[in-house]
């Protein structure tokens, strides 16, 4: 399968059935300078014959040049189909002379219809090339962060239905979405991780201790080193019978309390200032008159005053008392509140103010503190087992937490933190088929697809070298501006245009010849060199240059010194053949396989046809091959290109009468029990 598919790549240009040819093809543009090895002329005239007549359509003037092999390219397919569009380089030749002549063979229709439907075929192929490889891609996608959806099938087996077991986890995790942020790899190596540690059973103690609401009322952040310093300290308190507020009372002490509990913190004159304000409140009276009738008021003036004058030292008095009550009752709190201020170390500011109340209200404070000291002792207890968890790294704190809270039973918390990697690939085959539903809709058309590819390939193929020949007879009649066959209308006066008015030279590769065509000023857009490669000489090398920036050599042999070639990029077809080799291993076809021989059908696995591996062979029982099954497609990459391998295997199983049947891991997963009725029934409709 392909590895972090670059969507920057091209898919191979398909316009025959060799990958081989159509990956040259893509060298020869990306590269200036190409050499192209392989020890079998046939193969490097295949290849030639494909490079040049895409070159030659596309409007390119080549130069091919070659000693050994110049009658064999004279006797090319593409050669002998130019006819005299190709000029022979000879020492005497007119090249004028060759032009006049293919002026005179012009013929009167100029092809374009023809060179129409090339390029229709070209399109049709490409779109269809493309989808192809959209629906390879969306099977075969991965990166570091995401395994490919094939993978993803693989894992997890089968789809999940209502009935299955995982289904009432794969609810809950559908919604909430856990775990994002990782990716499958992290999650399953933490699981496995926490699976084969002992960590679980202290991680349900602490969540049971962390959910105590009793707990609640300890800070989150204790110094254990001083647990049981505050454990003794309570112990006295709760052993001391007189710890206990005894409150001087009046009917102003609830003004004191009810102030105190709001302002702890009371000093002298924040007491003054509560004196005044309490003595105001209740002796207020002792400070007014009733105002009497005025006749009546003169006979008691003096009675009035003697009253008031009472009044005031009574209302004086009462503020003394008031005060000194607070006084006593202040330094009585703080007593008792200061044996209490170590808990303000432990204890939230609500706990401890639950404490407080207490206490000001002169409430017997030794069952809470009692239970106070439980909770402590409990925390001093699982203090290990706290520090393990809370130095957990986040993903395994994450999984831990989304277990714990979505399962009922707390003991079987393993039951889903197994599972919680398949449930992560369940969630995203969900997201990935939603947003290719149309992928979907089409995948199952794939070798249809191919068939029309291949058909347009033929097409396109048949049409080719007819269509060059119009190409170049247009550019004929374009840059001359004729439109018959009058020579005396052609105007080859202007040299530029005179040089681009021929498709392609052919000659011998030595000095003189090379040197000859530099005199002619003459630049082609690629040469293309059949010869051994080590006899290409430095000074033909320079010649060469003078003529192209392009060069492609062919070569059976592989060069011997790389003084001349370093700025070329060598190619063994040896070693690009390889890519298309491959082997299979996967539990479906061992599954496929199995059930094969119980039929009664014998079985290769992994066996070749031609270059290609081929998943499961099937033969009848007189060992006849009646069908290659293979599982799923193929993308193989070559630096910065995509191979389709399943259109040329496609080919070659035609070619060689074997049919061929397709099964796909997603149909698989969504019910292997009808994709092997299906292979069944085909079988036996065979």
């Amino acid at each position: 399968m392909v590895n972090d598919f670059d969507k920057e790549k091209n898919v191979l240009d398909l316009y025959n059935f060799s990958y081989i040819s159509e990956l040259i093809l893509k060298y020869s543009y990306e590269y200036e300078h190409l050499i192209i090895t392989e020890h079998s002329y046939e193969c490097l005239l295949d290849i030639f014959n494909y490079l040049l007549s895409d070159f030659l359509f596309n409007k390119k003037q080549i130069l091919v040049l070659s000693n050994t092999y110049i009658n064999e390219i004279k006797e090319s397919e593409i050669i002998t189909s130019l006819g005299s569009r190709v000029i022979q380089f000879k020492e005497n030749i007119d090249i004028d002379a060759c032009v006049k002549e293919q002026i005179l063979s012009l013929p009167q229709l100029t092809g374009k219809t023809l060179i129409s439907k090339v390029n229709l075929l070209s399109r049709n192929i490409d779109k269809n090339v493309n989808l192809i490889r959209s629906i390879l891609s969306f099977f075969t996608d991965q990166s570091e962060k995401s395994l490919s959806i094939l993978d993803k099938y693989t894992i997890t087996n089968n789809c999940l239905s209502k009935y299955d077991y995982l289904f009432k986890y794969y609810k809950i995790f559908r919604i909430k979405k856990p775990l994002e942020k990782y990716s499958y790899s992290e999650i399953y190596s933490t699981v496995n991780k926490l699976i084969n540690s002992d960590v679980i059973k202290r991680y349900i103690r602490y969540r049971r201790f962390t959910n105590n609401n009793m707990i609640k009322i300890l800070k989150d952040k204790i110094n254990y080193n001083e647990l049981d310093l505050i454990i003794s300290k309570i112990d006295e308190l709760v052993k001391d019978a007189e710890f206990k507020i005894s409150f001087i009372e009046s009917q102003y002490t609830s003004d004191f309390i009810e102030t105190f509990s709001i302002n702890p913190d009371m000093k002298y004159n924040d007491i003054n200032n509560l004196v005044n304000i309490v003595n105001f409140k209740y002796n207020y009276h002792l400070l007014t008159q009733k105002k009497k009738n005025k006749f009546f008021g003169l006979f008691k003036n003096k009675k009035n005053l003697i009253d008031q004058e009472n009044n005031l030292t009574n209302f004086v008095n009462f503020e003394n008392q008031i005060k000194n009550e607070y006084l006593i009752n202040l330094e009585n709190l703080n007593f008792h509140l200061n044996k209490l201020k170590f808990l303000k170390d432990i204890l939230k500011k609500e706990a401890y103010n639950e404490l407080f109340n207490k206490l000001i209200k002169g409430e017997d404070l030794k069952e809470i503190l009692v239970l106070y000291k439980k909770i402590i002792n409990l925390c001093y207890g699982i203090k290990d087992i706290k520090k393990e968890i809370e130095s957990l790294n986040p993903i395994e704190s994450e999984i831990l937490n989304y277990c714990y809270d979505n399962i009922e039973d707390k003991n079987n918390i393993t039951n889903i933190l197994i599972n919680i990697p398949k449930l992560k690939l369940y969630l995203e085959i969900e997201d990935q088929e939603l947003k290719n539903t149309e992928i979907l809709n089409k995948y199952e058309n794939f070798d249809e697809i191919i068939i029309e590819i291949c058909g347009d390939v033929v097409n396109r193929s048949n049409l080719l070298l007819p269509a060059i020949n119009s190409t170049w007879d247009n550019i004929l009649r374009e840059n001359l501006k004729i439109s018959s066959n009058d020579i005396n209308k052609a105007d080859l006066s202007d040299e530029e245009i005179f040089k681009s008015l021929f498709p392609c030279i052919i000659s011998n590769l030595d000095t003189n010849t090379l040197t000859n065509l530099n005199n002619k000023n003459l630049i082609f857009d690629k040469i293309i060199i059949i010869e051994n490669v080590n006899k290409i000489d430095n000074e033909k090398l320079n010649y060469i240059n003078t003529l192209s920036n392009d060069i492609i050599i062919f070569s059976k042999n592989s060069i011997d010194s790389n003084i001349n070639f370093k700025d070329y990029k060598n190619i063994l077809v040896s070693e690009t053949r390889k890519l298309i080799i491959s082997n299979s291993e996967n539990n479906i076809l061992t599954e496929i396989q199995k059930y094969l021989e119980k039929l009664g059908y014998l079985i290769e696995r992994n066996s070749y046809v031609d270059e290609f591996n081929i998943n499961l062979l099937i033969k009848d029982s007189n060992s006849n091959i009646i069908t290659a099954v293979i599982l799923d497609g193929e993308i193989i990459e070559k630096e910065n290109y995509i191979l389709l391998k399943d259109i040329y295997l496609s080919k070659s199983l035609k070619d060689k009468n074997i049919n061929l049947y397709r099964i796909w891991t997603r149909n698989w997963w969504l019910n292997k029990t009808k994709e092997l009725s299906k292979l069944a029934n085909y079988l036996n409709e065979i």
